[in-house]
């Protein structure tokens, strides 16, 4: 049976049809597609392009190389700071030391040493210069040298000076004293000189210096030298002296003022045992005060030789016409002191 015309068909009669008879339009592949497009692609490139062989080229560009001014690079530089050095230590001072022996004091320690006794004292502030026990320790201060050329050292006027002596002490050591006399007309100073020591049993001589109980010796006058030996040398040693420096004094040099002593009392308390005892006075025509004043003591025995020597230094300062009274013990090294010899000076 065949179907029917649907409703509303405006299709001529007589006319019929099926739905699946309709054909739907052919589907092209993609890929056709893109070869068609590529072949459209080549055809317009063909026809754009145009022979060139009979046209007259255009001059071309040419680049020529040259150099150019670079500059050489310089590298930087800097100042080289130098390490920085670690901070050297302080030195520390190292002092000799001293054992304090039977009837010694600060003065004569500072004397034996050839130190001022202010110096002493400074370095020893422990200790009371007026209670002293013995076999304590006293520091002793360098000994201060005086600035020089010694190759341009001045030759030795022509003092005189006496054998020395040598008394052993309880320290195993000896103290040697000798005595040195100025002939001349004017004072001289600086005076020094070398003890040479000659110990029985031993082949080398041992030289010792000898310093001055003062600065200078008046005219016609005399005063010790005196050297502390530390080595024994028995009773009798071998020995002599050999002065190293005597200079003249002017008579108006300011370094050095006019005293006198006053009121001088000496006593011999004992065998070996003296006390002096006054004032000291500086001159009323004095230009300048007296900082550091100097007394000193010689003790003798009954052969006039020279058996003690004590120096007292007085520190304070004494104006021009003023006096300062003092009292102190010499001691004996050995034998009986018969008769005492005291001298002062005066520095500014």
């Amino acid at each position: 049976m065949g179907i029917g015309k649907p409703s509303g068909d405006v299709s001529p009669p007589g006319l019929h049809y099926n739905v699946d008879m309709i054909k739907r339009p052919p589907v092209i592949p993609s890929f056709m597609i893109a070869s068609m497009f590529l072949l459209f692609a080549l055809t317009a490139c063909q026809a754009a392009s145009e022979d060139i062989s009979g046209q007259t080229p255009t001059a071309t560009t040419t680049l020529i190389p040259f150099r150019s001014a670079t500059p050489t690079p310089v590298l930087a530089t800097s100042t080289p700071i130098p390490p920085t050095q670690p901070p050297l230590p302080t030195p520390t001072p190292t002092y000799r030391v001293h054992v304090v022996k039977k009837g010694e004091d600060f003065g004569g320690i500072a004397f034996q040493y050839d130190v001022t006794l202010m110096d002493l004292i400074a370095v020893n502030p422990e200790v009371d210069p007026y209670i002293m026990s013995v076999g304590i320790s006293l520091n002793i201060p360098a000994t201060v040298e005086k600035a020089g050329d010694d190759n341009l050292a001045p030759t030795p006027v022509g003092v005189q000076v006496d054998q020395p002596v040598c008394y052993p002490s309880v320290a195993q050591g000896a103290w040697c004293f000798s005595s040195v006399f100025n002939p001349f007309e004017t004072s001289v100073e600086n005076v020094s000189a070398i003890l040479r020591v000659q110990v029985a049993g031993q082949e080398n001589q041992q030289s010792y210096e000898m310093f001055p109980g003062l600065n200078t010796i008046p005219a016609q006058g005399r005063m010790p030298i005196l050297a502390y030996v530390a080595e024994g040398v028995g009773n009798n040693p071998n020995t002599s002296v050999e002065l190293t420096s005597a200079l003249p004094l002017k008579a108006d040099d300011e370094r050095y003022l006019l005293v006198n002593l006053e009121n001088l009392v000496i006593e011999i308390a004992s065998r070996a045992t003296a006390s002096v005892a006054g004032s000291v006075a500086l001159s009323a025509d004095a230009a300048q005060a007296a900082r550091q004043i100097w007394i000193l003591a010689v003790a003798y025995d009954a052969q006039d030789r020279i058996v003690g020597v004590r120096r007292y230094e007085m520190n304070q300062t004494l104006a021009a016409g003023e006096q300062r009274a003092f009292s102190f013990e010499v001691y004996s090294a050995a034998g009986s002191i018969t008769r005492v010899d005291v001298r002062a000076e005066a520095m500014p």
